[in-house]
């Protein structure tokens, strides 16, 4: 299970975070020695105090055709976790899977990538103690698990075009490792109480009176909901930000009447805005799109249609 390419020296740093667990930083080094690189996945590069003690389990780092890759092994009845949103059992096995976000309609357990990619392994180990690895990219990226002859466990995170950075996230166990993995990339902010309970949601409610049929449904046969989601069909021919006047007429009025009933609304929003709109024209104008590898806005397919 070795890993092919070119071999690049990797040196590591000791990280301080308030009240996480023992934290290393992994920069991988082609050619001169770089600083912390600041990436989109972390919300602030954490200060290297000094060079980390040697000892502890370090990645074997490599670069082939473009692409930088890391390898980690563990001993024999090591499980491996994480790697974000996907589908199938929570331990990983033999699982290979992408970084690569995908609106992945109609999925099951042998799809590679979902809808969000998250960089992030956890190693249990057969004493009880736990690692956390996170990679710190945003490019295009695949994970690799597998085992080794003689059982030991190993993965493999690789992205293409530029190196990365690791964090080692020691911990007694999985808990300071997670607490640790949350003093690095931010904790979110308590989500209000409303957001706990149930939700109804589908694909989809046509006319503000089938919502309002809905509403009274849940109320009348005493099911708790605290929340009505509103799909792509409140939109005016599935445009974001617009509303269908003739099945939506008043969507106000709809919300205020929902939360007089005791439901909060939530009308979802496509992250694609329609080529031939308006909106379209004021995004371009101020430079708001996603551009391709050429500098020109990027265009996809989304429920309008071509879509920036």
């Amino acid at each position: 299970m070795s890993a092919p390419g070119r071999a690049l020296a990797c040196e590591a740093f000791a990280v301080t975070l308030e009240g996480a667990a023992r934290v290393t930083r992994f920069a991988m080094v082609d050619g001169t020695p770089a600083p912390a690189r600041s990436g989109f996945a972390l919300p602030r590069v954490p200060a290297a105090t000094a060079r980390a003690e040697p000892g502890g389990r370090a990645p074997e780092c490599t670069e082939r055709e473009g692409t930088f890759a890391a390898r980690l092994v563990f001993p024999p009845g090591t499980s491996l976790y994480g790697a974000g949103e996907h589908a199938g059992p929570l331990e990983l096995g033999a699982r290979a899977l992408r970084f690569w976000n995908t609106d992945a309609f109609e999925y099951d357990d042998t799809r590679d990538a979902l809808y969000q990619s998250h960089p992030f392994v956890l190693a249990l180990l057969p004493d009880g103690t736990a690692e956390g690895w996170v990679a710190d990219s945003v490019r295009r990226g695949s994970l690799a698990c597998g085992s080794g002859p003689g059982g030991e466990r190993a993965f493999t995170v690789a992205f293409e075009a530029e190196p990365f950075d690791l964090y080692r996230l020691e911990g007694a166990h999985p808990r300071a490792v997670l607490g640790a993995l949350a003093a690095l990339i931010g904790r979110m902010p308590m989500p209000p109480l409303w957001a706990l309970g149930y939700h109804q949601c589908r694909w989809s409610y046509l006319s503000a009176e089938e919502v309002r049929t809905l509403a009274a449904e849940f109320r009348r046969r005493g099911i708790p909901c605290d929340a009505l989601w509103l799909d792509i069909d409140y939109m005016d021919r599935f445009r974001v930000f617009t509303t269908n006047t003739e099945t939506f007429p008043d969507l106000p009025a709809l919300t205020s009447e929902l939360r007089a009933a005791g439901f909060r609304s939530v009308a979802i929003l496509d992250p694609g805005i329609a080529v031939e709109s308006e909106l379209a024209a004021e995004g371009l104008a101020q430079g708001c799109f996603v551009a391709d590898a050429t500098g020109a806005p990027a265009v996809g397919k989304v429920w309008p249609g071509p879509c920036h």
